[in-house]
């Protein structure tokens, strides 16, 4: 996801910034660089905050919700060629 999401959220933030920059909705009373790197300070550490949740709760939920074999793959006895990958546990005989 991160070779698609980079880029993807890179051009999104260009295309705002060129949006902000052409059509102003209010009048600035601050010059642009340095508002810009005023905002991209403060928001550092929420995005490191975000960043480092975004890994380990997912797969702690996974990791629960296996163990107790709450899920539908967990409920489905897949062909053992295919548990690799569709996550589920196959057949338990």
């Amino acid at each position: 996801m991160d070779y698609v999401g980079r880029p993807l959220l890179a051009c999104m933030f260009l295309t705002l910034l060129w949006l902000q920059w052409r059509f102003p909705l209010r009048r600035q009373h601050f010059k642009m660089l340095p508002r810009l790197v005023r905002n991209f300070v403060l928001s550092i550490p929420g995005f490191a905050i975000v960043r480092l949740a975004m890994l380990p709760i997912p797969i702690a939920v996974a990791i629960w919700a296996q163990v107790r074999h709450i899920g539908l793959l967990n409920w489905l006895a897949l062909p053992f060629w295919i548990t690799p990958t569709g996550g589920g546990t196959g057949p338990t005989t």
